[in-house]
């Protein structure tokens, strides 16, 4: 699957939550980009699903609240999962863990760390997630 953007990525990802989830606005949903590289991919997510995007500094405010950790693909990198297990010290409601492409074998690892996971595609191997992205 190719992409034109991070942010039409982000869209279609929304797009996938709003078909497949139950929506709970009473928790105070929130988008929270995990890198620099996956900001246009939260806000593309954040406005389909029309929630607020938060910022690092926004962070201590997330108790009781469900929080989707955005990415733009993973390949399996260590620090997204200690991003997991710092936001769940915050307290929140859920973490839901968003990103448009996953290696397989990442995948088993996140869904046994995040309450719920939604991806467009999985695929055994690539190299970078720049691939799946024209711009």
């Amino acid at each position: 699957m190719i992409f034109s953007d991070r942010f039409e990525a982000g869209q279609k990802l929304a797009q996938k939550i709003l078909d497949e989830a139950i929506f709970c606005r009473e928790f105070s949903p929130s988008a929270l980009a995990f890198s620099p590289e996956s900001l246009e991919t939260a806000k593309g997510m954040a406005q389909v699903l029309k929630i607020p995007l938060l910022e690092l500094k926004d962070v201590l405010d997330l108790k009781n609240k469900i929080v989707f950790l955005v990415d733009d693909g993973s390949l399996g990198e260590k620090s997204f999962k200690i991003a997991i297990n710092k936001v769940r010290l915050f307290n929140p409601k859920k973490i839901v863990v968003a990103m448009p492409i996953i290696a397989k074998s990442f995948l088993e690892e996140i869904k046994n760390l995040a309450d719920q996971v939604f991806y467009l595609e999985s695929l055994e191997i690539f190299f970078n997630t720049d691939q799946f992205y024209q711009k």
